[in-house]
């Protein structure tokens, strides 16, 4: 099962566009909380998981500060390439799930379009940010894009 990115977009804009008052970071928050306990009702669904790492990655930036961009990229790259590409080869052999669970549910496989969700999520979070951005703003219009970043999409 792939990424469907049409999809992807929508689970993130509906969320956003439930909590479409006030400012950036409770939006931000308030629609990550909502689509993380939808991913708990459907563990396996891979475009609900790149949403909420999208929406949880755009909300750490803009929590903690664009400065910390370059460690939330590799928290995205360890978590979702390195942790569940090993994951894989070890119960592949037999071994024990060596991902950590949020809720009921097993992690969900290893895809390098949910990775480019995680590191665009970070590269809007520190947009958000400029000068005027929307993280400054009482109540800003919240861009969502309609592709990840990089060249993933077209692989898959």
């Amino acid at each position: 099962m792939g990424v469907n990115n049409a999809q992807v977009h929508a689970h993130i804009k509906n969320a956003l566009d439930r909590h479409s008052s006030g400012t950036l970071l409770p939006r931000l928050d308030n629609a990550f909380t909502e689509v993380n306990s939808q991913r708990g009702r459907r563990c396996a669904d891979l475009d609900l998981a790149a949403a909420d790492h999208y929406l949880i990655m755009r909300y750490l930036t803009n929590r903690f500060s664009p400065a910390i961009a370059g460690i939330l990229i590799d928290m995205v790259l360890v978590y979702d390439g390195l942790y569940k590409g090993v994951r894989e080869l070890v119960e592949w052999a037999g071994g024990p799930d060596i991902v950590f669970r949020t809720g009921d549910c097993k992690a969900t496989p290893f895809s390098p379009v949910v990775i480019a969700w995680g590191e665009t999520g970070v590269s809007d979070g520190v947009l958000d940010c400029v000068p005027g951005g929307p993280h400054w703003q009482s109540s800003p219009k919240i861009f969502v894009p309609n592709l990840p970043l990089g060249w993933w999409d077209r692989l898959f």
